[in-house]
């Protein structure tokens, strides 16, 4: 099981980033922006992200690796699987263990989010993506 679990890891990081999620719109790639706390008094700080926007087995089936820029690098904050609606342009992941449900919408080259975290606005993303 514990052999599965690492293999799964490896896989992840290792797919290449191309492809697209959606035949007909193109949200692969490279996007560049910021994630800004809505939660005064929090864990939560504003960051600088790069996320690598990559398609999975299916169609509709998104992989973000979301991380932060730090000191001029970027440091992983980890990558998760999303579903891309093609009829609303938006990429949506629900996590029920910890209540978390990040939602982006994408217009050509910007795309704009929120993470709802515990039924409350904890984040509010805005990015670009690379040429």
């Amino acid at each position: 099981m514990k052999t599965a679990l690492l293999i799964t890891i490896v896989w992840m990081l290792l797919t290449p980033f191309t492809g697209k999620c959606q035949a007909s719109t193109d949200v692969s790639g490279i996007w560049k922006g910021t994630s800004l706390c809505q939660v005064k008094n929090s864990p939560c700080h504003d960051e600088e992200v790069v996320y690598y926007i990559s398609k999975l087995d299916s169609s509709s089936q998104c992989r973000i690796i979301m991380n932060k820029i730090v000191n001029k690098k970027e440091e992983s904050m980890g990558a998760m699987k999303f579903e891309y609606d093609p009829a609303t342009q938006t990429l949506t992941s629900t996590d029920g263990v910890h209540n978390a449900q990040w939602k982006f919408s994408v217009n050509g080259k910007q795309m704009d989010g929120t993470l709802v975290y515990n039924n409350a606005l904890y984040r509010i993303i805005k990015a670009t993506k690379s040429e």
